[in-house]
């Protein structure tokens, strides 16, 4: 993915509120990661380990956009990037 390379974006930095906030976000937009991890097939504790780095690692964002199109929520992946409102790092 072209976000992957780009140092604008940090996909795994706990340590960046933002990154956490964005994890927490999709993970109730399912309902929690007991949800989520059955929605895509991964354990649970998957779930954990990416709130605990502060991010989604961007092989899973196919997978969660269509389990999340499946429930009518509509995701893309400028959502595993920033919160909604928030503008693009420039």
């Amino acid at each position: 993915m072209p976000y992957e390379s780009d140092p604008a974006f940090s996909l795994t930095n706990a340590d960046h509120p933002m990154n956490t906030l964005i994890v927490e976000r999709i993970t109730r937009l399912f309902g929690g990661q007991t949800v989520l991890s059955a929605a895509i097939n991964v354990p649970q504790s998957t779930i954990a380990w990416w709130k605990k780095r502060g991010s989604i690692p961007p092989k899973y964002w196919p997978a969660i956009i269509a389990a999340a199109a499946e429930r009518e929520v509509i995701l893309t992946g400028d959502d595993f990037l920033r919160l909604p409102g928030t503008e693009a790092a420039a």
